[in-house]
Parts: structure tokens; C-alpha cells; sequence
């Protein structure tokens, strides 16, 4: 049987690989882009987590201490020369937490929260110094036992998590500021929650707000397209971790 056989031309050769260049080129964007998606929402999740984790403290406080720790201005301070002698009146009622900018040596911006223990330096729950502390509201109570922040301190770096960045739905990343008290009331048990859009170095409860309170993860440090961000709500009157739930895309407005 006779015939002929004709190969490909050098335009069709090429037509074949463009086309598979092409194809190739969209797979990889659609990986990477699927890879930074997945990033981001990891992020968004280990800062919800970080949160919840600020309740769980708080319900799990211990408040048992040796009499070589002692009360002072500062909150609860140990004495290294065993003289010191514990007092009733000083004891941890959660957790103060307070977010704050900094920048490293390149000048770049990042984010970090500090922890603090909440040291109540006044024992409210004596009927006798406050008769009637169980008549006032919680932030009142609150205000009553002078509340300071303990000189042990635990830091989350939002640097650590892909350089991402909270900030309220209409603030500024490089000025965003929080002061936040999450405590359990010395008179009714139940936990609170307050907060100030401003770095408090003095805790000052009345000045706070119990609110919802909105945190948008800006994902402008994994993903330089516009998307509507994605953050977590602590629900006013949170009480337990339960209250801090993530915001889906579009949420966070």
C-alpha cells in the first residue's frame, strides 16, 4: 500500500508548545495562588486560636502561691530571700492583653500582642472594705480592685505567621493599638471582657468599652491581590473562648 507521511511543520510545533507553556503557566498560578489562600486561612485560624487560648487561661487561673511571693504595685513579684509574705488581697483575675506596632532593623512594620497577667491589688470580695460590691456593675467591681499588669509577660509575634496584620474594619495596620481585659469577676465568678482602641500602660476599666469587637487579618503579606479579608469576632459580653469566632471573607466589614 502506498502513501505518504507528513510531520509536523516547524509552525505547528510551535503552536503545540505555546499552547503547553500556556497551559503549564495557568497551573502553576492557580497552585501558587491556591497555596497562598490555603496560608492565609491558616493564619486567620492561629489567630483565632491565640485568642480562644487567652480565655482558656483565664478560666484556668490559679491563684496558689508560696510566702515568698508578695504583692506589690507591680502584681505579684517573687522574693528571692524567702522574707517576703504573702498577702490576701493580690490575686490574678485573667489576662491583660495589649497589641502594639514595632519595627525591626530593616524599618519594616510588624505587629506583636503582649499577655499579662491582671493582678487585682484589692480584695473586693470583702464584705467588710466593700459592703456593697455585689450591688455595683462588673466594671465598677472591676475599677474597685485596681487592677495592674503582672510582671510576667507572653508574647505572640504576628511576624511569625506570615507577616500578616490585624486591624479594625476601617483602621490602619501601622497604627493599629488594643488594650484588652479578659477577667473573671471576684464577686459573681463570670468573666468579662473590656477593651480600648488605644495602648493603655495604666489599666484604667472605665475607660474601656464591652462591645463586639472586630479583627481583620490584612492578607497583604501573603496574598497581593484584592480580596475582602478575613478576621475573627470576640461577641460582646464574651465569656469563654466559644464567644471568639472567625469572620469569613467578606465579614470583616
Amino acid at each position: 500500500m502506498n502513501g505518504t507521511w507528513r510531520g509536523f511543520t516547524i509552525i505547528e510545533t510551535m503552536l503545540v508548545l505555546a499552547i503547553t507553556g500556556l497551559v503549564v503557566a495557568v497551573v502553576l498560578v492557580n497552585i501558587g495562588t491556591a497555596l497562598r489562600n490555603e496560608q492565609y486561612h491558616t493564619a486567620v485560624d492561629q489567630v483565632h486560636d491565640y485568642f480562644q487560648g487567652q480565655y482558656s487561661l483565664t478560666s484556668a487561673i490559679q491563684n496558689d502561691r508560696s510566702s515568698t511571693n508578695t504583692c506589690s504595685s507591680g502584681g505579684v513579684k517573687f522574693d528571692d530571700n524567702g522574707s517576703g509574705r504573702a498577702t490576701s488581697n493580690c490575686f490574678i483575675l485573667g489576662r491583660v492583653l495589649r497589641a502594639e506596632v514595632y519595627t525591626d532593623l530593616s524599618g519594616a512594620k510588624h505587629q506583636r500582642i503582649n499577655s499579662f497577667p491582671a493582678i487585682a491589688r484589692r480584695d473586693v470580695a470583702d464584705p467588710i472594705q466593700f459592703p456593697n460590691e455585689d450591688q455595683k456593675p462588673a466594671k465598677q467591681v472591676f475599677a474597685d480592685a485596681s487592677i495592674v499588669m503582672g510582671d510576667q509577660v507572653s508574647s505572640y509575634d504576628l511576624a511569625g505567621e506570615s507577616d500578616v496584620k490585624l486591624k479594625t474594619p476601617t483602621g490602619d495596620v501601622n497604627t493599629f493599638a488594643l488594650t484588652m481585659l479578659i477577667a473573671r469577676s471576684p464577686i459573681s465568678g463570670r468573666v468579662h471582657t473590656y477593651y480600648t482602641s488605644n495602648t493603655q500602660a495604666v489599666i484604667n476599666v472605665n475607660s474601656m468599652v464591652e462591645a463586639d469587637l472586630k479583627l481583620c487579618v490584612d492578607p497583604a503579606g501573603i496574598i497581593n491581590m484584592g480580596i475582602s479579608p478575613m478576621g475573627i469576632l470576640i461577641e460582646k459580653g464574651a465569656a469563654n473562648a466559644s464567644a471568639v469566632r472567625v469572620l469569613g471573607s467578606g465579614e470583616c466589614v
